[in-house]
């Protein structure tokens, strides 16, 4: 290269990866922590509990619905994320041949939760 050359560099958007929030929280936690251990402990509820903690357990249980709704969420950001067109897109960051050949042929199943 001359001297008066410089290098310059573009950007072009190729492609719009989704489904990325199903990385931000475990649909287990959100099922199975948060659901579960809460109601465990609502059976080993003393009956003679104060009015002020049957409150709270009230305040809980109107979040319910709300826990539902964000495992709902993350399983259709999950359908999202795993998509041939998203695969095809997450490949050209990776630089390692082998891995993107790997993910080049990833086939996922929404029925089965199965990737092949």
């Amino acid at each position: 290269m001359g001297q008066n050359m410089q290098l310059r560099y573009t950007s072009d958007i190729v492609g719009k990866i989704l489904g990325l929030h199903i990385f931000t929280r475990s649909i287990r936690d959100v099922l199975v922590i948060e659901l579960e251990n809460r109601l465990r402990d609502l059976l080993e509820l003393d009956p003679d509990t104060t009015v002020h903690k049957l409150k709270s357990w009230y305040d809980w249980a109107q979040e319910i619905d709300n826990l539902f709704s964000e495992a709902y969420l993350l399983i259709e950001e999950g359908r999202r994320f795993f998509t041939n067109e998203n695969f095809m897109l997450i490949k050209n960051y990776i630089a390692n041949d082998e891995d993107r050949n790997k993910i080049s042929v990833i086939k996922w199943d929404f029925n089965t939760g199965d990737a092949r």
